[in-house]
């Protein structure tokens, strides 16, 4: 009887401990280091090989008809990855339908309006396995949601919102990932001013 007792009290905290972490997983959301609301995603922070130092949104949250400024700084973990000049790039996400590349990656070193720096070549525009700078500007433009948001209605201030979340995968030709993280905001037309945003 008290093996039976035993057993029934370990099969019990077994699957209280394991509750707790699935219960940790699906709520815990690690924010990525600088001025923006991102979160990593994909694997844990700390087995991503880059290592962000601070990423930068402006405007935060972006604006429609608006430069976005996107600035992102970091390490590689490792200083010789095979296939790092070949990395690939992946945008998905939701606003308010949802959103995939015809191509599921691409190459990073090949995407219109980036511009990455190194500190062993300030301008080859390649990562490197050591300190990187990544600079992106995009703009998102209004006649490119018309369609998807005509059937929201507007506020009683005659403006129509809605939420948008974008995640970023960029990954080895190996399928290790290099960094992934997304950023969940609102977006509101006609954009509000300077004032009313965070």
């Amino acid at each position: 009887m008290a093996r039976f007792l035993f057993v029934l009290l370990y099969a019990g905290l077994v699957w209280a401990r394991s509750q707790a972490v699935l219960a940790d997983t699906q709520i815990s959301k690690v924010l990525v280091p600088g001025h923006n609301k991102a979160y990593f995603t994909r694997i844990p922070k700390e087995d991503q090989l880059f290592k962000v130092s601070y990423f930068d949104i402006y405007p935060n949250p972006p604006k429609l008809w608006n430069h976005a400024f996107l600035y992102l700084e970091g390490t590689i973990r490792e200083h010789q990855l095979p296939g790092l000049s070949n990395a690939t790039v992946r945008f998905s996400g939701e606003c308010p339908d949802k959103l995939e590349d015809s191509e599921p990656f691409r190459r990073l070193s090949d995407m219109e309006g980036l511009l990455i720096r190194n500190y062993q070549n300030w301008s080859d525009g390649k990562l490197v396995g050591s300190k990187n700078q990544l600079l992106w500007e995009h703009v998102i433009l209004w006649s490119r949601l018309q369609s998807s948001i005509g059937h929201l209605d507007a506020d009683e201030d005659g403006v129509k919102r809605w939420n948008c979340s974008f995640e970023t995968t960029v990954q080895l030709p190996d399928k290790r990932i290099l960094w992934s993280f997304q950023q969940d905001f609102e977006l509101r037309w006609p954009a509000c001013e300077e004032d009313c945003c965070d």
